[in-house]
């Protein structure tokens, strides 16, 4: 039988939403090479962007991604996946694509 201790793993939180919440410029940057903060591809459609970020950090990002990072940090979540399936918060903007 296996078991598992969980006294010393660090567990971190994710918050999941709709690449909606950004708009088609936005996706090129995250793809482009030239970007300051850790982001990485999620298979076909979307990323994993770390948003534990100084405020210098997240002063060059596009507006629509400061803010779901902003947004993200305000729930705890030290994580953000993009998804192009993902649930729409109705608390943060969404975009035509």
């Amino acid at each position: 039988m296996l078991t598992s201790k969980t006294d010393n793993l660090e567990i971190t939180k994710m918050l999941t939403l709709s690449t909606t919440h950004i708009n088609p410029k936005t996706c090129s940057f995250l793809d482009s090479e030239n970007i300051d903060i850790p982001v990485y591809k999620k298979a076909e459609y979307g990323w994993f962007v770390f948003v534990d970020l100084d405020n210098e950090d997240l002063a060059n990002l596009p507006n629509d991604l400061r803010e779901i990072i902003n947004y993200t940090k305000s729930n705890n979540c030290e994580w953000l996946c993009l998804d192009r399936d993902a649930s729409i918060s109705d608390e943060i903007p969404v975009y035509e694509w």
